[in-house]
């Protein structure tokens, strides 16, 4: 099925080539920012019929595309069947979470995309990856900006929760498949 990606550099259609098309799959999106535009799950929950939960700050922003609500406003109206949650995704207890919106232990899709890179890597620390596995996982490490030491150190720390690296998306994303995962 040919697909319009919604998000920035095509990580939504990854995911799908991945998981192989998969329908009523789940995800967790650590800075999702906007419902629609250029957001990785969007794509998944609306045509395929995943869900899960979506992250982020959203500070002040307002939404051009929703009669300038908040970006948070935007997600009920514009996204009323998600999950989302208005928080510091350094600061989150992602176990009891996961746990409260029983999402289950082998979760299809993780997408990491905070400002900088160094606080996405942060938030990566903090889940529960002994406990909790991830199919697919697009990582914004922006290499562009960041040195290489950085991107190796990432990538070690997926590689030691069983996690392949896949390829890199135009110098801005890694993608990884968890190793006991298959679609």
């Amino acid at each position: 099925m040919e697909n319009y990606s919604y998000s920035q550099i095509g990580q939504d259609l990854e995911v799908l080539k991945h998981t192989k098309n998969k329908k009523n799959g789940t995800f967790v999106d650590i800075g999702c920012y906007c419902p629609i535009d250029i957001n990785n799950t969007y794509l998944l929950e609306k045509k395929y019929g995943w869900s899960g939960i979506s992250i982020d700050l959203f500070g002040d922003y307002s939404h051009e595309g929703s009669n300038m609500q908040t970006l948070y406003e935007s997600w009920e109206t514009e996204r009323p069947g998600s999950c989302v949650i208005k928080g510091d995704a350094v600061e989150l207890d992602y176990a009891k979470l996961f746990k409260e919106n029983n999402l289950p232990f082998e979760i299809d899709y993780l997408t990491l995309d905070l400002e900088p890179p160094m606080v996405t890597f942060e938030a990566l620390k903090k889940l529960p990856l002994d406990t909790y596995t991830f199919g697919i996982v697009t990582f914004e490490h922006d290499g562009w900006r960041m040195d290489k030491e950085f991107i190796e150190q990432t990538r070690a720390h997926f590689k030691s929760y069983g996690y392949t690296w896949v390829k890199d998306i135009r110098n801005q994303d890694d993608v990884y498949i968890h190793e006991s995962i298959q679609y």
